[in-house]
């Protein structure tokens, strides 16, 4: 988000860390694959293929998560300990990590050991969060959505052998060769979509060790590059957005969402809020994953800060920063990161399917959503409205009217009612308005 700083800029408040927890460390190839290549004689030049199998190791994946957790440990992350896995599946302010080895290569020369070729465990699948889901959180990282995630390749890392140094330097020894890529995806639980991936590569020499030694060596060096990479850091320690009195804000372009409003129930309900100011209720909706959201003037009237209660029934402090009584519309921050929807600019057209989200009448009907079509386009005193026969109703206002692709095209205003009686004329500010209003602008695709 870039936002014109000045002296007058509205204090920033301090943003909480996000917890990471390792879900699992899948593999790209099956057992059987050949990985490497061992020679146990002495000149090593008979070398014997090394098989990815069945191994008495029955360890081995714990040592690999324990080098993911050492490596985030070491870059001063916040971590979920393994214990508490399944508590932090249900942390909106979280993310899960999943490595996949992507391809291993040894090359092990050993004369000191005279065994067949060895083979090595680990699971061929990776096992998937189950609270939320998401589709693209997979071990096929073509499948994410190229808008979803920061991607970045690490070239191979090289490091020297800590071995060396014991040995006699005129004792010529024979060394063995590891290389391994680890693909990275993180995971967002309160955004519930991946957030970041990475590949990295690690190339290292050792001296005599076993090929799990090898391997395990390698791996680690990769965890460590990911731990330091500070898209990373930037996720897990997010830095609140600092909005100066009047300036135009321009909020990141979102993409459009793939697939039913169905198939994505879950981001759209979670972009939705509840907000409690002076014992009424109302709506709102984020329209940055950097914790700024909008919502009507009447609901926010002259409170400097309100209650924002999210879909999962986490409350959070939300700030008042700029509000316009006159187009009724209010811009309301927290410090957090949250699920976005897209926004469409242009109008809905005569007769098209439209969406209502919100909190109609009590509060514990959050995120509920109602179906109507465009009724009209109206002007009053100059202000533009969508009309629709889309049923809302007191605490719906401030929420979002989506199209059927779930893109934003208004926000809820007001009603009419006759003998306390729904009329079915509904009015939905444009969301074009909105941001024009709030001094608010969507960055191009």
């Amino acid at each position: 988000m870039k936002v014109a700083q000045s002296p007058s800029s509205i204090g920033a408040g301090e943003m909480k860390p996000r917890y990471l927890s390792v879900y699992d460390i899948a593999v790209k190839f099956q057992r059987g694959d050949v990985f490497g290549q061992r020679a146990v004689d002495a000149s090593c030049l008979s070398p014997e293929p090394l098989l990815w199998g069945t191994s008495s190791d029955t360890v081995f994946g714990d040592e690999l998560r324990a080098s993911i957790e050492s490596a985030l440990h070491g870059a001063g992350l916040p971590l979920v300990g393994r214990g508490d896995a399944i508590a932090a599946a249900s942390t909106r302010s979280g993310f899960a990590v999943l490595a996949t080895l992507e391809s291993v290569q040894l090359s092990l020369c050993m004369p000191e050991v005279a065994a067949p070729a060895g083979a090595l465990e680990a699971d061929s699948a990776a096992t998937l969060p189950t609270e939320p889901s998401d589709a693209s959180f997979s071990t096929d990282l073509t499948s994410a959505a190229p808008h979803s995630a920061t991607t970045a390749v690490t070239e191979p890392h090289t490091a020297p052998s800590t071995v060396a140094a014991t040995l006699k330097p005129e004792v010529p020894l024979p060394q063995s060769h590891a290389r391994v890529a680890v693909a990275w995806q993180l995971y967002s639980h309160s955004e519930k979509r991946v957030v970041l991936q990475k590949t990295t590569a690690s190339d290292l020499r050792f001296l005599a060790a076993t090929e799990k030694d090898h391997l395990l060596h390698a791996f680690a060096d990769a965890a460590v590059q990911f731990a330091a990479d500070p898209a990373l850091r930037e996720l897990v320690f997010p830095k609140p957005v600092l909005v100066a009195a009047g300036s135009r804000i321009q909020l990141p372009y979102v993409a459009p969402l793939s697939g039913s409003i169905a198939a994505n129930g879950e981001r759209i309900q979670g972009a939705v809020v509840t907000i409690i100011a002076g014992g009424r209720h109302g709506s709102g909706f984020f329209v940055s994953g950097e914790g700024l959201l909008v919502t009507n003037e009447h609901v926010v009237l002259s409170d400097k800060s309100v209650c924002v209660r999210l879909t999962d029934g986490n409350e959070v402090i939300g700030e008042v920063l700029r509000s316009n009584k006159d187009r009724d519309v209010a811009l309301v921050r927290v410090f957090d990161r949250f699920p976005v929807l897209p926004i469409r600019d242009a109008l809905p057209s005569l007769g098209e399917d439209v969406y209502a989200l919100g909190t109609p009448l009590e509060e514990r009907f959050s995120a509920t959503l109602t179906k109507g079509i465009v009724s009209g386009i109206r002007n009053d005193e100059g202000k533009r409205f969508i009309q629709s026969d889309t049923p809302i109703f007191p605490g719906s206002s401030g929420g979002p009217l989506i199209d059927t692709s779930g893109a934003v095209v208004g926000m809820t205003a007001v009603g009419r009612v006759m003998n306390g009686v729904p009329t079915a004329l509904n009015f939905f500010i444009p969301i074009a308005d909105v941001f024009a209003a709030l001094n608010l602008e969507r960055a191009a695709p």
